[in-house]
């Protein structure tokens, strides 16, 4: 295989991490000339967007980027842990890391590794090399470095001493240092405004970080070096409000002071990357990345929620990705790379196999000639020195409560009270959190539900688990429980709400008593000041810690720090944002088949936020469940212009392109989307149907193949195999094996759904309070299709009876159970479940089968039909796969009779049914009815229309015709006729038949 002159195996590998570093901020700094190193690296390389992981937390992302795996198998869940002796917390560190990282590996086949800064990497591995820990270079706003390094932040620990002098105090930073991320800092008042210093203690670490590195790469050989540098988080995280264009809400001021430093940050991180390219060498592979995004733009949040991890929520989930070097593309744009491919593909850079274990993939577009990949079951099995630590390692507990310090300031976590007990409690919630939620990211529902049941029964005021146990049910198809907790999720925060603004309305009246106490000693225009307060108007992004809450002018001279804090929480929790809780119920609405009335919720929530991608792809995902395919598309590329990037939004346009049956395009649009994010499995499952329906039935194989390999429970992507092998490819044993396969997910899925959760009681003595109700509109929504291209019909005598389908369709009340009971005394095969049963309205029963609901969503099933008579409302009839073959028997029934004997019916069930009125109703069926027409006349499908009263009238020579015309010589007309039963016609017009 050439490689450039540097063979695989023999090459030497640099890793750059650039923790939330995006291409937003790069791209037009690069094209302006301001970031000519990583410019040239893109231009001699491959280069991409990174798709991270969920929850979007560092220290799990960066243990996933280190060992190709997620988090459950990893064993990173959070910032802190509690202590092994369960006395205390601390924060976490790769003690407890369960999985041998990368440069375990390579230490294990004798290469020389280097690791500066990851995270976690406390306490320093002993690995064939230098391994500085993450809390080697932390400065703190208040006092500087610390005298001396923690202990264990070095390995080798002769080293520490040497690297030690290479640390930087932010103290030391002169004015000349600072003056390209804050000119004018000289206005800084510091006694009130920490920014200054917090831009100084950023710039002071990662400057830390750059010197040892390049005395490292300086002084020492290496085969595999990585460095790790999270200041531009920690830049984004600071100061992003106030990147430009400034947002209304940030004072002038403010903006004009601190604009510059995000970029200024990126640019100088640009001339660190230079050094380390020169001394890399041309013959080194270069790979470069962040973990996650961060929005730069509109997509900007206004708050940051007042809970762990709240900061989370400025992170975007495309982060970057560069690679260049000898055997690399160039000047080539890589798709569907994950963070969990960083660690395969170094290995293979390194000639070793991938292990089976790990979640990642080799990232083989990047590279020149086709790579031959091989793999082991685990590096984990493969015993050797691997400069893992000793089991039975423990964090110094003084150490670790030193270093939880920097978390808390980061606002990661809240500040830790002296209750441990109450602090223990805590940490375990959160990794206990971020662990279902990393189940989640992973379509594993089933791992995830008891850890989040469990939790909200312990935790029912904590909003946002709530919210993730609904997103849960959602994906479980679990309706009645998700519209249980969606009801408490939302009384719940209008309760808090309420309370939460009763309790600033008390700092209110102490803001006046105060300032009255202070009148002897300031002017009273400034005690009235005081004393008009307002807390409802207060910025809570000005509030969330000690040192902002300076900048706060007099409101921190009237409160202590600790009442601050307070006020800042209770302002979160007081903004009740009524589109959220009008989301919640459009996402009950959807989950249970009423996406009508879900419009109505949406179309309001938007109203009220209409830059939130979100509501855009809801209200997309509920037009797609009505049909209504271009209002759906519209909704989507409303999302689309707001979040170009956005994976779900891609996925949604692809399933308007299937619905309209433009198949090339949704192809198309499935590609983009797991271009943007690789494990998606509906995504693959989208573009197999596509590629199936333009016959590429490879290419289609290998889409559902990989749709099950990311979620082995997809019964669909298997029957889509089944069909595709059985009808297509004429393999009736790999068919059959994908049919088994079929079932047993199906048995997997109804037994996640089957194991109900028990949600915990609400408390009694809680005052409860109703939400706002609104009676959605129920207007009917058009239908809205692409025709297909007509095809020749297929006569039924030449149709195998096995391998097509008899389809009875009509209106819903037009007769379709009598033409059913009809066929099946015929002797024919009826595809039905007996769930309907026989009632008043129909005595003889429904012969339905209940899949048929959900052919909207999936349709694969109905290959099981073959031989079979099955019944389709006509509003599903476009939604049967079009590779199988049919005979419709279509039922017609005057429409007013259908409208009287639907109302009757809806009546005696005590249902109200859609509030729309008959003239209405009338013209809708009637286009329905013509819809119906044209749609088995474009598809070509062989067709007889049959009038209801005509059955009641004349049995026997319609049970003739229909023997005629299904071809179907064993079929027994003077039986199917005896199922006749002309009393049955209660709703009979008197008017003559039509």
């Amino acid at each position: 295989m050439s490689n450039g002159g540097n063979p695989i195996g023999n090459r030497r590998v640099l890793v750059i991490g650039w923790d939330a570093a995006d291409w937003k901020i790069i791209s037009p700094l690069m094209d302006s000339g301001k970031m000519p190193n990583i410019r040239r690296l893109v231009e001699n390389g491959v280069m991409g967007n990174i798709a991270t992981l969920h929850p979007v937390l560092s220290p799990m992302l960066w243990t996933s980027i280190a060992t190709g795996k997620r988090p459950f198998k990893h064993g990173i869940y959070g910032f802190y842990e509690p202590t092994p002796d369960g006395l205390s917390v601390q924060p976490i560190t790769n003690l407890t890391r369960t999985t041998k990282a990368v440069w375990n590996i390579l230490n294990q086949n004798d290469k020389r590794c280097h690791v500066v800064g990851w995270w976690p990497s406390h306490p320093a591995e002993p690995i064939n090399g230098v391994m500085v820990s993450d809390f080697f270079h932390k400065n703190s706003v208040k006092s500087g470095l610390p005298e001396l390094a923690p202990p264990g932040a070095v390995h080798p620990e002769s080293m520490l001493a040497e690297l030690s002098e290479l640390r930087f105090d932010l103290r030391e930073l002169s004015g000349g240092d600072l003056i390209n991320f804050i000119p004018n800092m000289n206005e800084v008042d510091q006694s009130r405004d920490p920014r200054l210093a917090s831009c100084a203690k950023i710039v002071a670490e990662c400057t830390t970080i750059q010197a040892v590195a390049t005395e490292i790469m300086e002084t020492a050989d290496w085969d595999f070096m990585a460095v790790y540098f999270d200041a531009i988080d920690h830049f984004s995280h600071g100061f992003m409000k106030y990147h430009p264009p400034r947002r209304e809400f940030i004072p002038e001021a403010d903006y004009e002071l601190y604009k510059h430093v995000v970029t200024s940050g990126y640019i100088y991180h640009d001339m660190m990357l230079g050094r380390m390219l020169e001394l890399a060498g041309d013959d080194a592979t270069v790979i470069l990345l962040s973990d996650h995004g961060f929005h730069p733009d509109h997509l900007r949040p206004k708050f940051v929620p007042m809970e762990p991890a709240g900061p989370a929520i400025e992170h975007r989930d495309f982060g970057i990705f560069v690679a260049a070097g000898p055997g690399i593309n160039k000047d080539k744009l890589v798709f569907g790379t994950s963070l969990l491919d960083i660690t395969p593909t170094i290995l293979h850079l390194f000639d070793l196999p991938i292990g089976d274990d790990m979640d990642g993939r080799v990232i083989t577009e990047a590279f020149i000639d086709p790579p031959v990949i091989t793999s082991i079951a685990s590096w984990d099995e493969v015993v050797g020195n691997d400069g893992c630590h000793a089991k039975d390692k423990q964090l110094d507990p003084v150490e670790a409560q030193e270093t939880l310090k920097q978390l808390v300031e980061l606002g990661y976590i809240a500040e830790l009270k002296g209750d441990q007990k109450e602090n223990i409690r805590a940490a375990n919630r959160e990794l206990n959190f971020n662990l279902a939620r990393a189940y989640m990211d992973a379509s594993q529902y089933g791992d995830a539900l008891p850890i989040l049941t469990k939790l909200y029964a312990e935790y029912p005021k904590e909003y946002r688990i709530g919210i993730q146990l609904a997103m849960c049910y959602k994906s479980m198809n679990r309706v009645d429980d998700l519209e249980r907790l969606v009801e408490r999720v939302a009384a719940q925060r209008v309760r808090d709400a309420n309370a939460a603004r009763k309790k600033l309305l008390d700092y209110q009246q102490i803001a006046i008593e105060r300032s009255k106490e202070r009148k002897t000693t300031e002017t009273s225009g400034n005690a009235a000041s005081d004393a008009t307060v307002d807390f409802d108007q207060a910025d809570v992004q000005e509030m969330k810690n000690d040192e902002n809450v300076r900048n706060m002018g007099e409101i921190s001279k009237l409160f202590s720090p600790e009442e601050i804090k307070d006020i800042a929480l209770n302002r979160s929790i007081a903004i009740l944002q009524n589109y959220f809780l009008d989301f919640l119920k459009a996402f009950v609405l959807i989950s249970k088949g009423k996406a009508k009335e879900a419009i109505v919720f949406l179309e309001r929530a938007i109203a009220v936020e209409p830059t939130r991608p979100s509501l855009h792809i809801q209200i997309g995902e509920a037009y797609l469940k009505l049909r209504a395919w271009d209002l759906a598309y519209y909704a989507f590329e409303k999302a689309l212009g707001l979040d170009e990037n956005n994976p779900h939004v891609l996925l949604g346009i692809a399933k308007c392109h299937i619905g309209r049956r433009e198949n090339e395009l949704a192809a198309r649009r499935a590609l983009d989307c797991v271009s943007k994010t690789y494990f998606y499995p509906v995504a693959h499952y989208t573009l197999g149907v596509a590629l199936s329906r333009m016959g590429r039935f490879d290419n289609a194989i290998d889409a559902f193949k990989m749709a099950v390999n990311q979620n082995p429970n997809f019964s669909q992507a298997y029957r889509w195999l089944a069909f595709i092998f059985k009808s297509k490819l004429k393999d009736q044993q790999t068919a059959g094996k994908y049919f088994r396969l079929a079932r047993e997910a199906q048995k997997a899925q109804d037994s996640q759904r089957a194991e109900r959760a028990i949600l915990p009681t609400l408390e009694e003595t809680e005052p409860t309070e109703s939400l706002p109700v609104v009676s959605p509109s129920t207007k009917m929504l058009p239908t809205l299709r692409t025709a297909p291209a007509k095809k020749v019909i297929k006569p039924p005598e030449s149709m195998d009876p096995l391998e097509s389908i008899v389809v009875v369709t009509g209106l819903p009340r037009s007769g379709t159970s009598v033409m059913m009971q009809m066929l099946a005394q015929a002797g024919l095969e009826i595809m039905t479940d007996g769930q309907r049963v026989a009632d008043e309205d129909n005595p003889r029963g429904y012969l339905e089968y209940e899949k048929v609901k959900t052919l909207l969503e999936d349709n694969t099933w109905v290959v099981d039909a073959k031989g079979k008579v099955i019944k389709v409302v006509a509003q599903l009839l476009d939604s049967l796969p079009a590779e199988i073959d049919y005979k419709v028997i279509y039922m017609q029934r005057d429409i007013e009779e259908i409208i009287q004997s639907q109302r009757k019916m809806l009546d005696r069930n005590q249902q109200s049914g859609g509030d729309i009125a008959e003239d209405r109703l009338k013209s809708i069926f009637e286009y329905q009815m013509a819809s119906t027409a044209r749609l088995i006349n474009n598809r070509g499908i062989p067709a007889i229309r049959v009038p209801y009263r005509t059955v009641l009238a004349k049995p026997v020579q319609i049970s003739a015709r229909i023997k005629k015309f299904l071809a179907i010589e064993q079929l027994d007309v003077e039986k199917m006729a005896a199922a006749v039963d002309p009393s049955l016609y209660r709703n009979r017009l008197s008017k003559e038949n039509v």
